[in-house]
């Protein structure tokens, strides 16, 4: 599968968000809710981790919130804000 080959970053050991990136997408937490893969498959887990991370250490988390990609990384030149997913 093309996905799994070309999308899963080996160094980083997550998926990443374009084929053969480098840069974390936060929009990844939904594999397990599109039943791409199951939630408890270690490169979900592994993903999630990473994206848990801090910025300062690779992730995408600011106080307890999440960046949807980091944007120096990206062809997306802008500041970009966090958010919180909710459920009512």
């Amino acid at each position: 599968m093309d996905v799994m080959e070309r999308g899963w970053n080996k160094e980083i050991g997550a998926f990443v968000q374009t084929y053969e990136g480098k840069s974390l997408d936060s929009s990844l937490t939904m594999i397990p809710l599109v039943r791409f893969l199951a939630p408890n498959d270690p490169r979900v887990l592994q993903t999630i981790d990473k994206i848990a991370l801090p910025q300062q250490r690779g992730g995408l988390s600011s106080g307890g919130l999440v960046y949807r990609f980091n944007s120096e990384s990206d062809a997306i030149s802008s500041e970009h804000g966090t958010f919180n997913a909710a459920t009512f």
